[in-house]
């Protein structure tokens, strides 16, 4: 049995080179393999039944993986999106990594130094973006939108 995967392993492998008929016809060949080193016997109702569960299963697995690269895709579409945003209402949907040339000074925009985290890694800044200063006792940290 355990031979039967490792071959069965190494096939896959290899079949990536395949077209979907040739694919079709080793996928056959070895769903009638394993079906035999199970013990059915060939050419038996049983044997093909269990080639049609085979078959079912791989179609199964298809469609799962299929299924979550959709997922994975809208997933990245969706947080591509959501930073296409923040950077149009952060002002910078005329800068120049949007157009595709080279960063310059002359988009005279700064560079903001505030801290981003506190030395207990919580954020400095709320979810709107309003800066909050550091958090707890002690802290040693001037908030830069206080007035002077």
């Amino acid at each position: 049995m355990k031979r039967v995967l490792i071959v069965l392993g190494a096939l896959s492998l290899l079949a990536g080179c395949k077209t979907d008929e040739q694919q079709r016809a080793i996928d056959m060949r070895n769903d009638n393999r394993l079906c035999q080193a199970q013990g059915f016997a060939p050419g038996s109702q049983a044997l093909a039944e269990c080639m049609n569960t085979a078959a079912q299963s791989r179609a199964a697995d298809k469609a799962r993986q299929a299924a979550a690269q959709q997922a994975q895709a809208a997933r990245d579409q969706a947080n591509w999106d959501a930073w296409r945003q923040k950077a149009a209402n952060n002002g910078n949907s005329n800068s120049s990594w949007n157009n595709n040339s080279s960063w310059s000074q002359s988009n005279n925009q700064t560079i903001d130094t505030r801290p981003q985290f506190d030395r207990q890694g919580n954020p400095n800044f709320d979810t709107q973006g309003n800066y909050q200063g550091c958090h707890g006792i002690g802290c040693q940290v001037d908030n830069p939108d206080a007035p002077n």
